[in-house]
């Protein structure tokens, strides 16, 4: 079949040029979106205890997450002063009546004072936008012109922000590799093939297969979340397996040009029959191993997955089409613009190296009369570079992973610096109650609840509908929430706890967040015995990265198991050996 491919791109070359310039040019029209169509969200599995929580607050009491945060400063007043609030709520009046925001909480509604610093010349604002994760990149940028004001300092931050500064770091980063990546494989790739042309063309085919996965990716972000991260991984997957696929078939075509370099179509065919076989299978085991991690529920892994399988098939289908139908025209032209001439090489114009000479004639003969010193070595070599990896610390990601400098990055800073809620874990809990949350009999069994919660070790606060006030007792809670449509300020604090058959707990705990203390709490408070029709359920950032790595250590035996399976089904189709097979993953392991 491969002879018979090589035989029609070589008949049809410049057909095949021209309708890959066609599909370059409009994956670069569409593609260059995709920047646009990605999210910074993706670390959580949905079907975790802490999603859920989030879930259920969302759904029913509207609170979310805060997509923006700002911090409004001031040097002179503090955040009490009427000329701080008059200024602030300049500001805070022209969000409100933007479209794409949905909630705006300050200090000024709600006299919160957590919501102020130490100083009190500074406060938090919290913004709720109305879309998505993706299309919030966009109503933040809709909404950042209105983030000024002449008297205070405001410093933006939150995911919405996160995710737009991601972006355009993603984008700077890549030009910056770029810069520096392919001038040295460009330079490498001239000594490899000894002149400019056959060098020249597997850079060509590794930018055909990153556009080309750039525009596949924006397809695929219309059907499901994917990761900004995806980016970075058809950037570097895309053109290192553009290149290595090229490496192949153009060396290989040179040396079938050797004996007769006017039998441009066999010299072709027989590359496809051979080295193109082997780039064939060779991208067709990369795409299938990756599917084991489309097994993993985050959507950043999945996204990784995807963006691996789409720069892997984009490189292989350009290295079987676009580079065979260049070498067809460019026939033995391939070796020109030679630098044999600048250089004084080992071997003579057309005529290849002598066998059993050379560097790597040496390496393979040391290795075969020494195999287990070498194998020993190597092992010890190998253990050496990973041993890092026992010390690695995995955490989510946040504004912390940009650069200093950026908004979402100092904003992080100052608000470990200036509010002191920042050093204490935050463990909110939702809870789905039978009936409406304030009958009695539900205020009974939330306030059993909170008893339990509080004599945690390290619990340092509690926040609920039966922890407002101190001094008020059960009884005292259930008459006043019978007629809190008579009070319009127990009603306010209410509605922010409570809606229909859900609650909210906040537990403020005796640590930071993601610190022994704060996952010590999430596994205590999870672990308390559950009563009929009471159903809480643990989130926070604390169990969510909890939930995370849980997700990942149960699912990880999965995948590699779906991966060693796929490999060892493709390997025994393209060698028909078993012990090939089980050697290729025994090394890879």
């Amino acid at each position: 079949m491969l002879n018979w491919a090589g035989r029609c791109i070589y008949r049809m070359r410049w057909t095949t040029c021209c309708l890959v310039l066609l599909f370059v040019i409009l994956a670069v029209s569409y593609g260059s979106g995709v920047f646009n169509a990605l999210q910074t969200e993706g670390t959580t599995d949905p079907t975790s205890e802490s999603a859920q929580a989030q879930a259920l607050l969302n759904s029913q009491l509207h609170t979310g997450s805060s997509d923006v945060v700002l911090l409004m400063s001031s040097t002179t007043w503090m955040a009490t002063d009427p000329a701080f609030q008059a200024a602030a709520n300049q500001v805070l009046q022209r969000l409100a009546t933007r479209p794409e925001v949905t909630m705006v909480t300050s200090y000024y509604s709600t006299q919160n004072a957590q919501l102020l610093s130490r100083d009190n010349h500074a406060t938090i604002v919290l913004l709720q936008l109305s879309g998505d994760p993706v299309k919030q990149a966009q109503q933040y940028k809709a909404i950042a012109p209105l983030l000024t004001s002449p008297v205070l300092h405001i410093i933006a931050g939150g995911p919405a922000v996160a995710s737009v500064e991601f972006n355009d770091q993603i984008g700077v980063d890549l030009a910056h590799a770029e810069t520096i990546a392919l001038p040295i494989t460009a330079f490498l790739l001239i000594l490899i093939f000894d002149g400019l042309v056959a060098a020249f063309l597997p850079l060509l085919v590794g930018t055909i297969a990153i556009i080309g996965s750039f525009a596949f990716l924006r397809v695929l972000a219309n059907f499901t979340d994917i990761s900004n991260f995806a980016i970075n991984v058809v950037t570097f997957v895309g053109l290192g397996l553009a290149i290595d696929y090229s490496l192949f078939i153009v060396t290989r075509f040179r040396e079938e040009l050797l004996p007769d370099n006017s039998d441009v179509q066999g010299a072709l065919q027989r590359t496809m029959t051979s080295a193109g076989r082997t780039v064939l299978f060779s991208g067709l085991t990369v795409c299938t191993s990756l599917l084991s991690l489309l097994l993993f529920p985050e959507v950043i892994l999945r996204s990784m997955g995807l963006a691996s399988i789409c720069a892997t098939l984009m490189a292989l289908i350009a290295a079987m089409t676009i580079l065979p139908a260049l070498l067809a025209v460019l026939g033995r032209h391939i070796n020109a613009l030679s630098l044999r001439r600048l250089f004084i090489w080992r071997r003579s114009r057309g005529i290849p190296a002598q066998e059993g000479y050379g560097f790597w004639y040496w390496l393979s003969q040391s290795v075969m009369k020494h195999p287990v010193p070498i194998l020993l070595a190597t092992i010890v070599v190998l253990l050496s570079l990973a041993s890092p990896f026992l010390h690695a610390s995995f955490s989510m990601t946040d504004g912390r992973s940009l650069p200093q400098g950026t908004s979402a990055s100092l904003l992080l800073n100052d608000l470990d610096k200036e509010f002191p809620t920042r050093s204490q874990a935050t463990i909110t809990v939702a809870i789905r109650t039978q009936g409406d949350a304030f009958a009695p009999e539900n205020l009974a069994k939330l306030n059993d609840y909170i008893q339990q919660v509080n004599a945690i070790p390290g619990v340092a606060s509690i926040q609920s509908l039966v922890t407002l006030q101190p001094g008020l007792t059960l009884t005292d809670y259930q008459q006043l929430y019978a007629t809190r449509s008579t009070n319009p300020r127990v009603a306010a604090a209410a509605r922010l706890l409570a809606n229909g058959d859900a609650t909210k707990v906040m537990i403020s705990a005796n640590g930071a967040e993601f610190s022994a203390t704060a996952e010590d709490i999430v596994r205590r408070v999870r672990a308390l015995p559950a009563q009929s029709g009471f159903t809480p359920l643990v989130g926070g950032d604390t169990a969510q990265q909890m939930d995370l790595l849980a997700s990942i250590n149960a699912t990880i035996p999965r995948a590699l198991l779906v991966m060693a399976g796929m490999i060892f089904v493709l390997l025994f189709l393209m060698t028909g050996s078993i012990i090939l097979p089980v050697k290729a993953i025994v090394l890879n392991a």
